[in-house]
């Protein structure tokens, strides 16, 4: 028979487990936000107090002055960009490929017809011939802005990168209706399959086949909306946003 002396050792035992568990267990039941807040709640405060962010082909091309884009792109694009960035599709296709800086601010901004680039080329200047069109000059501010926010955490006050965002559709002007629902990645993805002259074969291995059948005035005016959606990261024009079940198309 257990004695009182017993009795009390054992009830000393289980609060002491009880600790131990509690303290083990505690810890781990945390949400995947990395805050050890909920996970509805870390998204609610995100889409309170963050503001994606974007630079036009203007921004973008411009030297570096006070504190403007050009001085952050002077700042940050060897880090960012180690091999460089292009546009097209090469080796098949054609291409333009910029290694520094400097290569981007003589190549920004670019005006013109939107059309597809007919040259390979490393550093080309804004005025070179086979580089026209205005449909390069948003491709290439494009993936400036989702690849400056890719590598710098700082680039602007969201943890997403734009590139998981979607084009909305009761905002979108009418040129750029057909993109509605496609993230921006999709978009990217096949505005460098039709610039470089892959076609929409090659494409759709790699891009819904809809945006493959896009003329480069369509997906140049796509492009053009998402680089001035969030100019500046403290402007939201409301065209471009988080994917709710009308977005992410994968046809």
């Amino acid at each position: 028979m257990a004695t009182l002396h017993d009795v009390r050792l054992l009830f000393v035992i289980c609060c002491l487990v009880g600790v131990i568990v509690t303290a083990i267990v505690v810890p781990i039941v945390v949400s995947n936000s990395g805050d050890g807040s909920s996970g509805s709640d870390a998204e609610s405060e995100s889409s309170a107090v963050c503001t994606n962010r974007t630079q036009s082909q203007g921004g973008w091309g411009t030297s570096c002055s006070g504190n403007n884009p050009g001085c952050y792109r002077d700042a940050h694009f060897c880090e960012c960009f180690p091999l460089g960035v292009a546009i097209g599709c090469g080796p098949v296709g054609q291409w333009l490929k910029f290694t520094s800086s400097l290569a981007v601010d003589n190549f920004l901004p670019k005006g013109g017809s939107p059309s597809a680039i007919t040259v390979r080329a490393k550093n080309p200047l804004s005025g070179d011939t086979g580089t026209d069109g205005s449909f390069a000059g948003n491709l290439l501010s494009a993936k400036l802005n989702v690849g400056f926010d890719a590598c710098d955490p700082n680039f602007s006050s969201c943890a997403s990168n734009t590139s998981t965002l979607c084009f909305k559709s009761n905002t979108l002007p009418s040129g750029a209706f057909h993109c509605n629902g496609y993230t921006v990645a999709q978009v990217i993805t096949a505005s460098d399959y039709i610039i470089g002259g892959c076609g929409a074969v090659m494409c759709t291995m790699v891009a819904p086949p809809k945006l493959c059948n896009l003329s480069p005035s369509t997906l140049n005016a796509c492009l053009d909306v998402f680089n001035n959606n969030f100019v500046d990261g403290n402007t939201n024009l409301g065209k471009i946003g988080v994917c709710g079940n009308e977005c992410s198309k994968s046809t």
